[in-house]
This record gives C-alpha cells, sequence and structure tokens, in this order.
C-alpha cells in the first residue's frame, strides 16, 4: 500500500477574511478527499482552528510535503497602489513557498486563482516563473490568463472559474436561513471604503441607505472579516453618526456568513467573494469596488451592469441600485459556470495521484 501523500495547501492565511478562508476549506476538502494529508505554512491561529491544522513553519512544510498547491485567491495580484511593504510581503508570503518547492524538485499546482497586475519586474518574473515551473495552472478569468500570456508565459493556461462558487456542492448550506417576508437587504463596506466621509460618493452611498430605510427596507451591516471589532466600531459610528439603527451581523465562520446571505435578497458590498458568493446563491450582489478584479467576475457571468467603480459612485449609480431593487432583478446562476469551477477538483486528484 502506497504512502498517504502530504500537500502544502497554499493561500491568504494570515488574515480572517471570508473569503480566504472560505476558499482554504474548499480546498482542504478538495485535497482530502483526493486521499492526501494538508499542512498549512504559517497560518495564523483563526486559520488553524477552524480547519483544525496545527501551525507550521515553511521549513517543517517544506520538509514535510509532497506537493504545493496554490488555493484561490488574488493574492497574485496587486493593490491598485503597491507599496515597498506590499511588495515584501508579497516575495516572502507567496512568491518564496513556490519557489523553495521548485528549487527541491517538488511538484507545485496553481489553482483558479487571480493574476495580475505585477507591476515590480523583479516580482513578475519571479511569479512567472513559479508558473513556468508549475505541474497544473489554472486561473479564475481570461483577464489573468491575458496578464501572463504579456508577461511571457508560455504554457497552457487553464481558465476555471473562482473556487468560491463551488458552494452549493458542499454541505455549507444544510440549514439556510429562511427569508425574511419584508425585503432583506445586506450592507457590507468597510471603513477604507469610504475614508472620507465628505466626499460626493459617500454622501451619495449614505442617501441610498436613507431611501432604502424609508422604503421600508430590512437593512443588516454585513461583517466579514475575523478580526472584526474595526468593522463593527465602523458600522457602530455610522449608526450613531447618522441615526440609523441598522443591525450589525457579526461575523464568526463563513457559513454563518453564507447563511446571511442565503437568507438576503439583495447584497450590496464592497468585496469581491462576497458578490461571489451572493451570486453563486442566486442573491443579486452589486458591487461598489475599488479593484478590477472585482469587475472581471461580472464581466465573466455577463452582469456588468452589476458592477460600479467605487471612485465613480455618483447619484446614477444609487438610482441604478434603487431600480434593481423595485424592478425585484432576479439573478439565476449559470450552470455552465458553477460546472466549470468544479473542474479544479478533478485536476486536483490528477495532481495528487500521478
Amino acid at each position: 500500500m502506497s504512502k498517504r501523500k502530504t500537500v502544502l495547501l497554499h493561500g491568504s492565511n494570515r488574515n480572517e477574511n471570508f473569503g480566504d478562508i472560505l476558499l482554504m476549506k474548499i480546498y482542504k476538502k478538495m485535497i482530502e478527499d483526493s486521499g492526501a494529508n494538508v499542512i498549512m505554512d504559517r497560518s495564523n491561529e483563526y486559520y488553524s482552528n477552524y480547519l483544525n491544522l496545527k501551525r507550521h513553519s515553511l521549513l517543517y512544510c517544506l520538509l514535510k510535503a509532497d506537493r504545493l498547491i496554490y488555493g484561490g485567491g488574488g493574492y497574485f495580484g496587486e493593490p491598485n497602489f503597491p507599496n515597498f511593504r506590499w511588495n515584501i510581503k508579497f516575495l516572502l508570503d507567496h512568491l518564496l513557498p513556490g519557489l523553495l518547492f521548485i528549487i527541491l524538485g517538488k511538484q507545485v499546482l496553481i489553482g483558479a486563482v487571480g493574476f495580475g497586475p505585477i507591476s515590480n519586474l523583479f516580482l513578475r518574473k519571479l511569479a512567472v516563473l513559479i508558473f513556468k515551473n508549475a505541474d497544473h495552472v489554472s486561473v479564475r478569468d481570461e483577464e489573468s490568463k491575458n496578464y501572463l500570456l504579456n508577461y511571457g508565459l508560455k504554457k497552457t493556461i487553464n481558465v476555471i472559474p473562482d473556487t468560491a462558487l463551488t458552494i452549493k456542492t458542499t454541505d455549507f448550506l444544510q440549514t439556510p436561513i429562511p427569508k425574511i417576508s419584508i425585503g432583506k437587504i445586506l450592507i457590507h463596506f468597510s471603513k477604507d471604503s469610504f475614508p472620507d466621509e465628505n466626499s460626493s460618493q459617500f454622501v451619495f452611498f449614505k442617501s441610498l441607505l436613507e431611501e432604502l430605510i424609508g422604503r421600508g427596507f430590512s437593512l443588516y451591516f454585513l461583517v466579514d472579516h475575523g478580526t472584526s471589532r474595526r468593522s463593527s466600531n465602523h458600522y457602530r459610528e455610522i449608526n450613531r453618526k447618522y441615526n440609523f439603527t441598522i443591525p450589525i451581523v457579526e461575523f464568526s465562520t463563513p457559513e454563518l456568513t453564507l447563511k446571511n446571505i442565503s437568507s438576503s435578497d439583495f447584497v450590496i458590498t464592497t468585496k469581491l467573494h462576497v458578490a461571489i458568493t451572493s451570486y453563486a446563491l442566486g442573491v443579486v450582489p452589486f458591487s461598489i469596488a475599488k479593484h478590477q478584479k472585482t469587475f472581471r467576475f461580472f464581466k465573466q457571468i455577463n452582469h456588468p451592469e452589476l458592477w460600479c467603480d467605487i471612485s465613480l459612485f455618483d447619484n446614477s449609480s444609487k438610482e441604478k441600485i434603487l431600480n434593481l431593487i423595485d424592478d425585484n432583478f432576479r439573478l439565476d446562476p449559470d450552470n455552465i459556470i458553477l460546472e466549470r469551477s468544479m473542474l479544479i477538483s478533478g485536476k486536483i486528484s490528477e495532481f495528487i495521484e500521478n
């Protein structure tokens, strides 16, 4: 009987963000279902407890693991304004594991990640080197593939939609929260989304909340982060300052967040994976986003009208959201896209078995 393989699962496993945690749980299950053990490098306490994995150093993982799987997420792309600190963290947190596995001659799979842009030429070359030497490469959208091609990668690049779209095939929603009688709308944004509350963007956003409340909708502020105190305090401050009484849905687990999304009629969010999971659950998401990676997703599902650049949010954006809600806009997930997102499971099985 052959020895059970050990796989190092890597992702954005140093934060407590809903989307990243959800992705790591999905990938862990796919790896274990393929007959391998899972370890993670340098994960924080929340990940270790939630995924029931011990916390290990990268050196331990290099010695212990037979293979490396880069799980989904957008960590192979820079923020709108990358700085020196981001460059260093990208190198040490995400490039280093792949480079070391390649040097040691161990196999690497890159699974349905978002890629690009990477403006730093040195980091770009290192990232492309990892992709060049990986045994399987898949990215979550055509734009990611085009970045890799433009950066000089010459190999097969599979486009497999974001793995968070697979949630309907898992047991995350065994007991969904039933929808309430009055339209439930989740509102999700961080303090960083509108840093200046005197800006026209925030003024129009606040006006949107006021109109929705005036029309009798049930609004809820959604916290999507394990280190939720900052988000919760921000929402409390918004409630206090503007005389709102909007309940706050705290974060505890991805499952609870998904249940709250599934019980809603409409979601207004600034985060990609809140939008992606809303779509997968058949709940209409409207994204007010900073990064183009969010637009890539709405383009992929053929609903670019459900996205707005946060810097351009104005009265017409507000009216668009109100019209969608007034018209009782409904969204049926594209089954072809959902089925394609499951392809990564088969790729992982092949990778572990070979």
